[in-house]
């Protein structure tokens, strides 16, 4: 089975978290205007910070989204997993090893993410956080 773990490791997988494990703070990645996206807005690199609220072991990078419209009654949305559950879930990144943080450390990083060439609905997320950088790929 450990030959497997790789392979494993390379696919995010979806679920819903419970907020309860959650030991840092979140970070704002991107934000995309629904009105004027191109199918280009997915190639992006973003740094980002995440401030942790507990000593432990950080053992995956849960990711999400948040939906706001402006209109004359907004609506607003989120699939985080501080809010109720939806069918999208949280997509957790797990790592191949856990990285030990302590609390109020802050943890500075980068999200890279690319349009699979092969795959026009795929994605290669690669994400470096402290020693660690490790590739996904998404479907």
């Amino acid at each position: 089975m450990s030959c497997m773990k790789g392979e494993v490791l390379r696919e995010p997988s979806i679920e819903i978290c419970r907020s309860e494990y959650i030991i840092t703070t979140a970070a704002e990645i991107q934000t995309f205007d629904l009105y004027t996206v191109t199918t280009d807005c997915v190639n992006f690199s973003a740094p980002f910070n995440l401030i942790v609220k507990k000593t432990g072991s950080l053992t995956a990078i849960i990711g999400y989204f948040d939906v706001f419209f402006d209109l004359e009654n907004s609506v607003s949305f989120s699939t985080g997993p501080n809010a109720s559950p939806t069918h999208w879930k949280q997509t957790v990144f797990s790592l191949k090893e856990p990285i030990s943080i302590t609390e109020g450390e802050i943890l500075s990083g980068k999200l890279i993410c690319r349009r699979h060439v092969k795959d026009v609905r795929g994605l290669i997320i690669t994400i470096h956080i402290k020693d660690f950088s490790q590739v996904y790929y998404m479907d």
